[in-house]
């Protein structure tokens, strides 16, 4: 099943273009790592994925329909993570999740509030205190990373976006969240990633895709890379996002 379909995406910001006709599929319980060098147009199309940003061409389609039809509702069947975790600095982890978590059930009528999970057990999933009273804002950049990723498993959404979820994680923290984006997939929902440590991408991703000047420059089966040994997919890898 296909839950995400991007088809001929066009963007243009501030007068140039930053994505030319690009192509997207993603389907059920699928990993995708996205990959492309600073300025290749990751973040544009992970918003435009999200509905945040509308294109000036092409279409997004999710589970089927149009990403227009019953937005902004149907955000509450998506987990996001975009442009750094963003927070209420003076609340706590269980304080920011609960008014995060109360938002999306409202945002969708209230259907899916029997299916969120409670609070102490997500952050407890991606190895926070339930109980701390220490403010968001003296987080580091890795906790932060992680009550990101426990806001968008709450709701047990059908798709996450997110956006360089590696960054600031020691590797004892990249392997846990690797063996969560792997659980979350075996569950039935679709993940797309962006990443700029190859190595990782390698290891959690089914699939990749490659961005360069605002084209998919290489689409590729992990399997397939791997075949040919990890430093030859890596450098595959890096020449790709040279365009």
């Amino acid at each position: 099943m296909k839950v995400l379909e991007a088809d001929g995406i066009v963007q243009v910001l501030d007068g140039r273009e930053v994505l030319s006709g690009l192509d997207l599929t993603l389907g059920q319980g699928e990993v995708l790592g996205l990959l492309g060098a600073n300025g290749a147009g990751k973040s544009t199309l992970l918003k435009i994925l999200t509905g945040m940003q509308r294109p000036v061409g092409g279409r997004v389609r999710f589970l089927g329909k149009p990403l227009s039809e019953g937005y902004p509702g149907i955000l509450a069947r998506m987990g996001v993570s975009i442009n750094g975790p963003v927070f209420y600095e003076s609340l706590n982890a269980r304080e920011n999740l609960e008014i995060d978590l109360a938002y999306l059930a409202l945002a969708d009528g209230g259907r899916r509030a029997a299916e969120i999970t409670g609070v102490s057990q997500l952050l407890e999933k991606v190895g926070l205190t339930a109980d701390s009273v220490t403010p968001v804002g003296r987080y580091s950049m890795g906790m932060r990373q992680r009550l990101a990723l426990a806001r968008c498993m709450g709701h047990h959404p059908d798709l996450y976006l997110l956006d360089e979820p590696l960054n600031g994680l020691d590797p004892v923290a990249i392997g846990q969240l690797r063996d969560s984006l792997r659980s979350l997939a075996a569950q039935g929902s679709a993940i797309l990633f962006s990443s700029h440590i190859l190595s990782e991408v390698l290891r959690t991703a089914d699939n990749v895709m490659v961005v360069a000047d605002g084209r998919v420059s290489l689409r590729a089966s992990v399997p397939e890379l791997l075949n040919q040994g990890q430093e030859v997919a890596e450098r595959t890898l890096v020449k790709a996002m040279e365009g």
